[in-house]
């Protein structure tokens, strides 16, 4: 029906069921926000193409179901991808997370491979990459995501596809313990130092 953009606060925490589903911006054509206190899901999240999803609270959101970034805005303070986790940005999806994430799931950019502009991840803090984990940056080696994180803690698995960058951008000491691949694509230790105790490999034009 469109008209003007929707507006949806909840000041305390969403909890979002295994079998349900919240959408922010259906049909991917409105300007809809939402402005959460805490998000813990265990469903399905979708933030389509120019809505936002603000989580505004103090305290760690966390996702054990899917949430995918579909060409619009997820906001928020420490992040947990949990175990089973998926988070995913598509089409100009955009995350950034004021403070630190921690991913025992997967978290990708492009993993459905839907075209469009860039998408962007920003991590003012720490992203711990857990054993067991992935990290993609550019899925499909078609796009030019980017990931700009503070400190990377790696102990699962880092790709960094082609034409996509990750740049690690604070003072202080990025480590991997695993495995982190750069496969056509760009890791920028732009600050730091990184400690390498696994295995750090370049193909395909890696940078």
């Amino acid at each position: 029906l469109q008209g003007g953009a929707n507006t949806l606060t909840v000041t305390g925490t969403l909890t979002n069921n295994a079998t349900d589903t919240v959408s922010i911006g259906a049909n991917n054509d409105t300007s809809d926000v939402a402005n959460v206190g805490l998000l813990a899901n265990s469903g399905i999240v979708t933030v389509g193409t120019g809505a936002t999803l603000n989580l505004t609270s103090a305290g760690t959101d966390t996702n054990g179901g899917a949430i995918t970034i579909d060409g619009g805005t997820l906001d928020t303070g420490s992040f947990t991808n949990s175990t089973g986790g998926t988070l995913d940005l598509e089409q100009k999806g955009t995350l950034t997370v004021t403070g630190n994430l921690t991913n025992s799931g997967a978290l990708t950019t492009n993993i459905a491979n839907l075209g469009g502009a860039a998408n962007t991840i920003t991590v003012t803090g720490t992203l711990t990459n857990n054993g067991g984990a992935n990290l993609t940056i550019g899925a499909n080696n078609d796009t030019t995501d980017t990931a700009s994180v503070g400190l990377l803690s790696n102990a699962g698995t880092v790709t960094v596809d082609k034409g996509a960058t990750l740049n690690l951008t604070s003072a202080g000491a990025d480590t991997n313990s695993n495995a982190i691949a750069v496969n056509g694509g760009t890791l920028n230790v732009q600050a730091g130092s990184l400690t390498n105790s696994g295995t750090l490999d370049l193909e395909q034009k890696g940078t």
